[in-house]
């Protein structure tokens, strides 16, 4: 990597948290004005549920793509980017009013996402790599300070009963703020005969010689599938199964979300401090225990205080597992930040499905609950890689890692 002493650092991280602060944003749009979009496009519930779908799979296929076209060619330009497809995306799905072509905007703001993703740590890494865990944790953060704000900002313009629309177009304007703010930065250039070393190639083959690597996408695969089974049926079962009212079953959710926020703040602290496989053993152990109580509770205020509790311990997973990787491949972390998120995506895609087509034969209850085995296997995961002696083991040498 060579490293132009002339950009700001500070400018940098700055837009780069606003770009993870605008996804969060995002993604929580749809929830609080989907009854009048509804309305105005003439769908019904299940064809809206498709604007979130599309989201996923833009994301899914955006991130293997944007992490081989950034250590290629430079973060600053898939950053950049993905900001704009967010930041346009949102503009026009509040715009229009016909749904296929809002659906193909939902797609496009979803490959803006997964941009971001990667490009945004891939970058953090070039200017922080003595520091990649903290920071990576750090900007997961302001994610979950946009999955907080958007809502917020969505009750107020509708409590005013401004037009859904609106909505759409101020989180547009705050994501043309911080576009702006990136593409006047100078970003380090990105090493042009990269390409052309041998020992730097990932291959897709490769990858399945280093045992650490696969247990670090596990990781992310089962966190990113249970945390997102939560996000989708926790509602409907603290409504039907526990009988809290239609306010506290909604606000148990924001408890594991603001959960999630704080505990990827403390892990940005921690990372300085606590090696970075032990966070995944902590986080992982923490979560098991805690997702006991919410599980196997059915006290209301000790599920909401389980929710929170592992909506913390479930924070730091993420984030460090793309440390782990991006520190196990240094010239190629835009790839391995694509695959780590790939694998993220595949969980979160096919686990809450799997998790809604099984309630419907043993109960929702008795399927949330299957969700502690996996929990289990992603706590025995973890405490397998704390017991590895390095995350540089003699096999990841054969696919370019040196030993530190």
């Amino acid at each position: 990597m060579n490293i132009d002493q002339g950009f700001n650092k500070k400018m940098i991280t700055l837009g780069i948290n606003g770009a993870f602060f605008m996804i969060g944003i995002a993604l929580t749009v749809f929830g609080p004005t989907i009854t009048y979009l509804m309305h105005d496009y003439r769908i019904n519930m299940g064809t809206a549920g498709l604007f979130v779908t599309a989201m996923a799979f833009g994301r899914m296929l955006s991130v293997i793509v944007s992490g081989v076209i950034a250590d290629h060619f430079g973060k600053k330009l898939i950053l950049t980017m993905g900001t704009v497809l967010i930041t346009f995306g949102l503009i026009g799905i509040g715009s229009l009013s016909w749904f296929w072509i809002a659906f193909i905007i939902a797609f496009i703001i979803g490959i803006g996402h997964g941009m971001i993703d990667v490009a945004g740590v891939a970058a953090l890494s070039d200017i922080y790599p003595s520091k990649l865990n903290s920071t990576v944790a750090r900007s997961h953060m302001y994610f979950g300070f946009g999955c907080l704000a958007g809502p917020l900002i969505a009750g107020i313009i509708l409590t005013y009963e401004l037009s859904w629309r609106v909505v759409f177009y101020f989180d547009g304007f705050i994501g043309l703020i911080f576009t702006i703010l990136l593409i006047a930065q100078s970003f380090p250039e990105p090493d042009k005969k990269i390409g052309r070393k041998k020992n730097a190639v990932v291959q897709v083959k490769s990858l399945f010689n280093s045992g650490t690597l696969l247990m670090v996408l596990m990781i992310a695969f089962l966190y990113s599938g249970v945390g997102h089974s939560i996000n989708t049926w926790i509602n409907k079962y603290m409504g039907d199964v526990i009988r809290l009212s239609t306010f506290f079953a909604a606000g148990s959710l924001a408890i594991y979300n603001l959960g999630i926020t704080m505990g990827r703040m403390a892990c940005s602290f921690a990372a300085e401090k606590i090696e970075s496989r032990r966070i995944l053993m902590i986080g992982a152990a923490g979560g098991l225990f805690s997702i006991i109580f919410v599980l196997f509770s059915h006290w209301g205020i000790i599920i909401i205080m389980g929710l929170g509790l592992t909506g913390f311990f479930f924070g730091g997973l993420l984030p460090t597992s793309v440390a782990i990787a991006g520190q196990m491949y240094p010239e190629r972390t835009g790839t391995m930040t694509g695959v780590i998120m790939m694998m993220g995506a595949l969980g979160s895609m096919t686990i809450p499905a799997a998790t809604g087509v099984v309630s419907q034969w043993i109960g929702l209850e008795n399927s949330l609950k299957a969700l502690t085995g996996l929990v289990v296997i992603l706590t025995l995961i973890s405490l397998g890689l704390q017991e590895r002696k390095s995350i540089y083991r003699e096999e990841d040498q054969c696919i370019g890692i040196k030993k530190q």
